[in-house]
């Protein structure tokens, strides 16, 4: 994939998590938007910056995460992960929110989804 592919999906992601972001921070009941928009376009968003992949510049303190596709992957997704657990034992500590498991299969869709057209290459 070429980079001017990258920076258009990045900038297709970008608006989409700060729009899902911002609804359910102003606590509008959008259903999909508030739900699942953020979860299932901001991991794969920090995997296109992670990686360098829309300008080629990897981020100095992302460059061990960023070296494969697979630790980019993997980094991302267990920190998702545990945010969402996190939910689960401790509903009031530093996640709040409540768990649930398809936030987990949309960070997981997002990421797969990017990493697969990352393998391309």
């Amino acid at each position: 994939m070429s980079q001017r592919f990258w920076q258009v999906l990045h900038w297709i992601f970008l608006p989409l998590w700060v729009l899902g972001a911002a609804l359910n921070m102003a606590t509008i009941h959008g259903g999909f938007l508030t739900n699942y928009l953020s979860d299932l376009v901001f991991p794969p968003d920090f995997y296109i910056i992670m990686r360098g992949l829309h300008n080629h510049k990897i981020p100095r303190n992302l460059a061990w995460f960023a070296q494969t596709p697979e630790r980019s992957f993997f980094g991302i997704w267990i920190v998702g992960v545990v945010s969402e657990v996190c939910q689960y034992y401790w509903p009031r500590g530093i996640f709040r929110g409540t768990f649930d498991p398809w936030d987990i299969a949309s960070y997981t869709v997002g990421l797969v989804v990017c990493y697969l057209l990352d393998k391309r290459k």
